[in-house]
């Protein structure tokens, strides 16, 4: 899998480690990295934290990947000049709603706890071969 998309990332990918337990949310928070530390510890190791909300980085550049949808409508048959003023002004609420935010919270808090931490699950694709 690759993330050609800014609003996906994999933050400390340890090389080659074989996952078997992932723990998944949609907003993941400091709570559920430390419980996925606390469950660790206890004998039931979480190999892997997935978000699908964008954190870091990928929360820093959200408005900039929301140019996509325009794309994708347009596939789906909305003319692109429609479906830009469309998106234009939720990509402006977008970036304003992000722009006060903590973007590295979780991001610096699963370095902190050495865990690997894959986040956003809106925007990728698989390349086969």
């Amino acid at each position: 899998m690759t993330n050609p998309y800014l609003d996906s990332r994999v933050h400390f990918a340890g090389g080659a480690k074989n996952i078997k337990r992932v723990m998944a949310g949609i907003d993941i928070d400091t709570s559920e990295l430390m419980m996925s530390r606390y469950l660790s510890n206890h004998g039931k190791a979480v190999d892997l934290v997935i978000g699908h909300h964008p954190e870091g980085k990928a929360l820093a550049d959200l408005s900039d990947v929301m140019h996509l949808q325009a794309d994708l409508l347009s596939l789906y048959g909305v003319p692109i000049n429609i479906a830009e003023g469309l998106m234009k002004v939720r990509i402006g609420e977008v970036s304003r709603g992000v722009s006060a935010s903590n973007h590295f919270k979780e991001v610096d808090a699963a370095r902190l706890l050495e865990m690997e931490f894959y986040e956003c699950a809106h925007t990728m694709r698989q390349l086969s071969g």
